[in-house]
């Protein structure tokens, strides 16, 4: 069975890990190559306690959830549980044989907020999965103004259709992930 790679973005309601809720997670299941999409999963995430031994719900700040555009309205009647969302994630990642874990700014946000939570929540980690961070790639190699997703989206020609909103933000690192393939940026082999 062929390896796969999986792309991953959330959206949160903040900065902290332990204070701010992670309101939305997606995965971009992408071939080996990274020619081809081969299946996706995306869900919004209800409110969920803070990690500090209290009954206290995580918050949302607003100037965060103006970025994306989620509601508290739209994660409480559309989201799964914390534990189902992250359950059901794992299952997806090991289904379709996912070794690598890539991203934008992943090492720095994404990474730390979902393993916090699985550890939290499933006791379950991310250690086993190789990382590769585009935004750390494009500093290094790239000579771009800046290596803001929106902003190589804009310098490569990459659509943006939802721009801040998870699975289209892995759409959008799945272009730029092919760019630095191309490039030599990214080894796949």
């Amino acid at each position: 069975m062929k390896k796969n790679i999986a792309i991953l973005d959330i959206e949160t309601g903040g900065f902290s890990t332990t204070k701010n809720g992670v309101c939305e997670i997606a995965l971009l299941i992408v071939n080996e190559d990274l020619t081809e999409a081969v299946a996706t999963y995306s869900t919004l995430i209800k409110p969920y306690t803070r990690a500090d031994d209290t009954d206290e719900l995580v918050s949302y700040k607003d100037d965060a959830m103006a970025i994306h555009g989620i509601t508290l309205e739209e994660i409480q009647e559309k989201g799964l549980p914390i534990a189902i969302a992250l359950l059901d994630m794992f299952t997806v990642l090991e289904a379709e044989n996912v070794t690598t874990i890539l991203g934008h700014n992943i090492k720095a946000f994404d990474i730390p907020k979902v393993e916090h939570l699985s550890t939290r929540f499933l006791n379950r980690d991310f250690t086993s999965y190789t990382k590769i961070c585009t935004l750390e790639l494009a500093k290094k190699h790239l000579n771009s103004k800046s290596n803001k997703l929106e902003d190589l989206c804009s310098e490569f020609g990459i659509d943006q259709v939802n721009y801040h909103r998870a699975l289209s933000d892995c759409y959008s690192t799945f272009e730029l992930a092919k760019i630095l393939k191309q490039k030599g940026i990214i080894k796949t082999d």
